[in-house]
């Protein structure tokens, strides 16, 4: 039955009675509403399960959960785990492909946007560790200003705050 042990140990005892022991995975009222809810069991199947004198979270021959309605249905299966495989891997490599050109070309229109009219900064922190921003029209300025700047720290001369 599903949601119980995977494996049942088999006893009997001086009298002749053969006992199953199995560990619960679950406790059985838990057993007993997943066999109603994720199995979809309807409530008057279950009712009728009830009259007739079944238990009611039994697995009948009929259904598919039944082992051997699985491995019939498995059977007929097995033929599709290939392509589906394979359709998975190509519609996961072109969803790889879809995001990768539409990283390139959102990043080159940020990019041109950003050097066409984007304001630039260039963050000055000072021994203290009080940060400073100036701000600059163009990459470019902004680099030749912290070229200078360099260039002026490294002489020696006073940085203005």
């Amino acid at each position: 039955m599903l949601l119980r042990a995977e494996r049942a140990t088999q006893a009997t005892d001086p009298n002749g009675g053969r006992w199953t022991l199995r560990i619960a995975l679950v406790p059985t009222q838990l057993r007993f509403w997943a066999s109603t809810r994720l199995l979809r069991m309807r409530p008057w199947d279950r009712r009728q399960r009830e009259a007739a004198g079944e238990a009611p979270d039994a697995v009948l021959r009929t259904e598919l959960a039944h082992p051997s309605a699985l491995v019939e249905k498995a059977d007929e299966a097995a033929g599709l785990v290939g392509p589906v495989m394979l359709a998975f891997a190509v519609f996961a490599v072109a969803v790889l492909l879809a995001e990768v050109v539409l990283a390139v070309v959102l990043a080159v229109v940020i990019a041109a946007g950003r050097a066409a009219w984007g304001s630039w900064s260039c963050e000055i922190v000072g021994p203290d560790g009080r940060p400073r921003h100036d701000a600059f029209r163009s990459l470019s300025e902004a680099r030749s200003h912290m070229a200078a700047l360099a260039d002026s720290i490294e002489r020696g001369a006073e940085v203005r705050r």
